[in-house]
């Protein structure tokens, strides 16, 4: 913790998990207008900031929202039925700009500057101690009819928002180390401490 008691960012990255149970308490515009804004400020190619956020709180709502997922995998997504709160994380590409990019780099740089967009909310909702569960297990095109989405607007992830049924605490994530995962100047030569000669 910092001098006023507020997590450091080591500590935030290691208190932010999927949190799939929560409690009763309501989650309030102010709340959500905190972690909104870390989005906000997010960097975008070409500063084109393709984010766009739809707020549901609406239970009956969030119902419809839970299912979702595609045929077969409704039980990945069903838990957030109870959520008080889920973002609809979606992308509206500036059409001239990336479809340009697209013929030079095959990369969609709308949906990883949504992404982006969407860590920051992730990590200003652990710092606040809001339990977070990011999906990706939706359909596409469930999720357009069911908000009936603007024509060029994809749905890129839903984020279960709320207070956790259990405080979040700092701890140890099971990651694999920096030498599975990192390499020194190419991907024959494993990271590892430069030993001094």
């Amino acid at each position: 913790m910092d001098t006023e008691g507020n997590p450091t960012f080591e500590e935030i990255l290691s208190m932010r998990r999927s949190v799939r149970k929560y409690s009763g308490r309501s989650v309030a515009d102010e709340e959500i207008e905190i972690i909104l804004d870390a989005a906000r400020v997010a960097p975008s190619s070409n500063n084109t900031q393709p984010w766009r956020f739809i707020i549901v709180r609406d239970s009956e709502t969030i119902e419809r929202l839970s299912k979702t997922a595609p045929f077969g995998t409704s039980m990945a997504i069903s838990f957030i039925a109870k959520a008080p709160c889920v973002i609809v994380c979606c992308a509206e590409p500036k059409a001239i700009y990336h479809k340009a990019v697209k013929r030079f780099v095959p990369a969609d740089l709308a949906f990883m500057d949504v992404t982006i967009a969407t860590e920051h909310i992730v990590l200003a909702a652990a710092k606040i101690g809001f339990g977070v569960c990011w999906m990706g297990w939706v359909s596409p095109k469930k999720l357009k009819k069911l908000l009936d989405l603007p024509g060029k607007w994809e749905s890129v992830a839903l984020l279960a928002v709320g207070w956790p049924e259990r405080q979040l605490e700092i701890r140890e994530p099971k990651r694999k180390s920096l030498s599975e995962i990192v390499f020194r100047e190419s991907p024959k030569i494993p990271w590892g401490r430069l030993e001094k000669s």
